[in-house]
Formats: structure tokens, sequence, C-alpha cells
């Protein structure tokens, strides 16, 4: 799979596509995670949040500029 700057048609990034074991592992590790979430407390999910929002900040201008890479 690939991340096409469709201004340019240049390749921003690429990324391995899994096969099928791989694909259904990672959607087995999907459930598993989605019923840790749902039995965690509502304070251990907010804290959670909060860390993955300031990760997000931190990564702002560059998740910006490949947001405005791949939308030309």
């Amino acid at each position: 799979m690939q991340s096409i700057n469709p201004a340019t048609g240049e390749t921003l990034r690429t990324y391995p596509e899994p096969d099928d074991a791989a694909l259904e592992a990672r959607l087995a590790r999907v459930r598993e995670a989605s019923n840790a979430w749902a039995e965690e407390s509502f304070e251990a999910r907010s804290a959670l949040l909060v860390a993955v929002a300031d990760q997000l900040e931190l990564q702002r201008e560059s998740l910006a500029s490949l947001i405005v890479e791949e939308m030309g």
C-alpha cells in the first residue's frame, strides 16, 4: 500500500500489505483489545485518551505536512 501525493504522483510512504494469516491475527488482537478496553474504568480510559492526544500534539507538524501532501 502506498501513500501518494496526488498533485505530483510522488510516493510519500510505502506500507507492507499483510497476508491473510497476518490480517486475521491483527483482527483477533483488535477484538481482544476492544474487550479489554470495555473492561477498563472510565478514569483509565480517560487517561489513555489524554496521552494519545498529547502524542498527536507532539507530532502535529509532521502529521499536518503528511495530510497536506496527501491532499495535494
